[in-house]
C-alpha cells in the first residue's frame, strides 16, 4: 500500500502484491491458526448451486438477485476500469446497512464470504448458501481517492425468503 501511494488501488491489481499477500496469509494460517478470509471450495462455480451473474462497473452491480434461499454461485464479470470483488454478507435483524458500511463489516454482519479480486476484464465467483434474511452484495475496495466502491454504490442489498 505504501509503495501504491495515491492510488491504493493498484495494490489488487498488482501481481506482486497479491502473492504477498498469499504469502501473508498462509503465514498466518500456520503460525496462527488463522483461517484465511475465505475457503478455496467459495471460489468456484459449484454445479449444485444457481448461477447468477453479475456485472461490475464504476460504480454499480448489474444484477437480477435471488429471492429465494438456497445455494447461488455469484459469478462477476468486471467490465469496469478499476479492479472489483464482491462480499456477500449475511445481515442481523434491525441493523443498519448504513451502520455496516460504517463499520466496514464490523457490526451487524452474521457471515460473510468474498470473491477474489477481478481485474478490468476479469472474473471472479463466490459460491454461498443463501439463509432467509437481509443479506447485501458489496464491493470493499477503494478508489483512487480512497473510497469505498460501496459507499459509491456498488451494492446491493437482497431479501430471501
Amino acid at each position: 500500500f505504501e509503495s501504491a501511494g495515491d492510488n491504493p488501488q493498484a495494490v489488487f491489481t498488482d501481481a506482486a502484491a497479491l502473492a504477498a499477500i498469499e504469502e501473508l496469509t498462509a503465514f498466518e494460517a500456520e503460525a496462527c491458526g488463522l483461517e484465511p478470509p475465505e475457503a478455496a471450495s467459495n471460489n468456484e462455480i459449484d454445479s449444485d448451486a444457481t448461477r447468477v451473474d453479475i456485472t461490475a462497473s464504476e460504480y454499480r452491480f448489474d444484477i437480477d438477485g435471488p429471492t429465494a434461499a438456497g445455494s447461488y454461485s455469484f459469478v462477476m464479470t468486471n467490465a469496469g476500469d478499476e479492479p472489483h470483488l464482491i462480499v456477500v454478507a449475511q445481515l442481523e435483524t434491525g441493523v443498519a446497512l448504513e451502520d455496516v458500511l460504517a463499520s466496514d463489516g464490523d457490526v451487524g454482519v452474521i457471515e460473510a464470504v468474498e470473491s477474489a479480486v477481478a481485474p478490468p476484464g476479469g472474473e471472479s465467483v463466490v459460491t454461498v448458501d443463501l439463509e432467509p434474511g437481509r443479506w447485501v452484495i458489496v464491493c470493499p475496495i477503494p478508489n483512487e481517492a480512497g473510497e469505498s466502491h460501496a459507499n459509491l454504490g456498488m451494492l446491493r442489498e437482497l431479501t430471501i425468503s
